[in-house]
């Protein structure tokens, strides 16, 4: 696995799982962070099965090690795998396919985030989503030989 999906998959699972806890505890378990972070950084860029075992073994370690209730945490957390990567590949095909034109709203490197954040080993884009921003952005600064150029006055 390369240092970078690692990384990228790190960074994820510990920083929502720090600002979910800030937010709904108001404190951080630095425990649970580590261990979403760890989690994160392994699970990052694999299928569902692998995601499913790994990210079971982190709540049952963070379950053992906080006393709270194993049955509960597995269960939720094989759920909410399940649940996330059916849910993340329906976004990921309804970016590619154009179903969610994100770069048609007026945020044309929003698209190009999306897709890396959820292919973060491969960070090439189709011509669908880099169309409309760094190309669009060339083709505005040249001026279209078929449009005719009037003058302003005093010119």
């Amino acid at each position: 696995m390369a240092l970078q999906t690692f990384g990228v998959g790190a960074f994820a699972g510990g920083s929502v799982n720090a600002g979910a806890q800030l937010y709904f505890k108001g404190s951080v378990n630095v425990t649970d962070v580590s261990i979403a972070a760890i989690t994160g950084g392994l699970t990052a860029g694999r299928s569902i099965l692998p995601s499913v075992a790994l990210n079971v073994g982190g709540a049952y370690t963070g379950a053992v090690i906080n006393d709270d209730n194993v049955a509960v945490k597995v269960a939720a957390s094989a759920f909410g795998t399940v649940g996330g990567s059916l849910l993340g590949a329906w976004g990921q095909n309804a970016l590619k396919s154009g179903i969610i034109p994100v770069a048609n709203l007026g945020y044309p490197r929003l698209a190009e985030l999306l897709y890396t954040i959820a292919n973060p080993v491969n960070v090439w884009l189709p011509p669908s989503f880099s169309e409309g921003s760094s190309e669009l952005a060339d083709r505005l600064a040249k001026p279209d030989p078929t449009t005719p150029v009037t003058k302003k006055p005093g010119q």
